[in-house]
């Protein structure tokens, strides 16, 4: 249980997620990103927002933000969203507790995004553009499950999603980081164990072959080129 403030100028995101659900719903709000953007965000960012500055966030692999920094913009909130799980809830408490604002958490699963935005925008007072937004989620949702159930069993793709800097690490069915392909029907040919948190179950070359995938998909990250996957 959290109490917020009843009007919320300001808010900072832990995570690219919130902060991407923020700058569609209120950029206005936006107290920082919680990464640098790279140049070809900052063209897609409109401005004043592709300006603000970078606090930092606790995604990925190691957190990086910076709880000075964080405090110093003066954000009424923090925002938590991905997964609501026992280790996020600790994380926040301890956020919360260490920078003296309240943390409100949200779950972001690919199906229910529409349901993140109504609950954000009763949060914020932006209720009318939560509302436009979760109707696209929704249509855009039904519109890619009712085109990949027509396609047959037998005809649906063998997929190896690759990440890491040589593309040796990857995700299984059932991941969040794999949800996209679950909900199209493709085939996801990993056969590992699913982390919790950053996920990215490290696999051999031989593995891979064994699986024998029909398409690749290499998950793109900041600071690897492509030239440093697999070759």
């Amino acid at each position: 249980t959290v109490t917020v403030p009843d009007k919320i100028e300001k808010i900072y995101s832990t995570s690219p997620v919130g902060s991407i659900l923020l700058y569609t719903l209120a950029p206005e709000k936006l107290a920082g990103w919680n990464y640098g953007l790279t140049a070809g965000e900052r063209e897609l960012v409109a401005a004043p927002y592709n300006d603000l500055p970078a606090l930092g966030g606790w995604f990925g692999k190691s957190g990086t933000g910076n709880l000075e920094e964080i405090v110093k913009a003066r954000p009424d909130v923090i925002l938590s969203a991905g997964s609501v799980d026992q280790l996020s809830i600790q994380l926040s408490e301890r956020l919360q507790k260490q920078s003296g604002i309240p943390v409100l958490m949200v779950a972001t699963p690919l199906r229910e995004l529409d349901k993140a935005y109504l609950y954000l925008g009763e949060a914020l007072g932006e209720q009318d553009r939560a509302a436009e937004l979760a109707a696209y989620c929704r249509k855009t949702l039904d519109d890619a499950t009712s085109l990949a159930l027509r396609i047959p069993k037998e005809k649906r793709p063998r997929v190896y999603y690759a990440e890491g800097p040589k593309g040796l690490q990857t995700d299984p069915s059932g991941s969040f980081h794999t949800e996209i392909l679950d909900m199209l029907g493709a085939i996801n040919v990993a056969q590992v164990q699913s982390l919790s948190g950053y996920g990215r179950s490290e696999v051999s070359m031989e593995q891979l072959l064994t699986w024998k995938p029909e398409v690749i998909i290499v998950g793109w990250e900041q600071g690897v080129g492509p030239g440093a996957f697999i070759n």
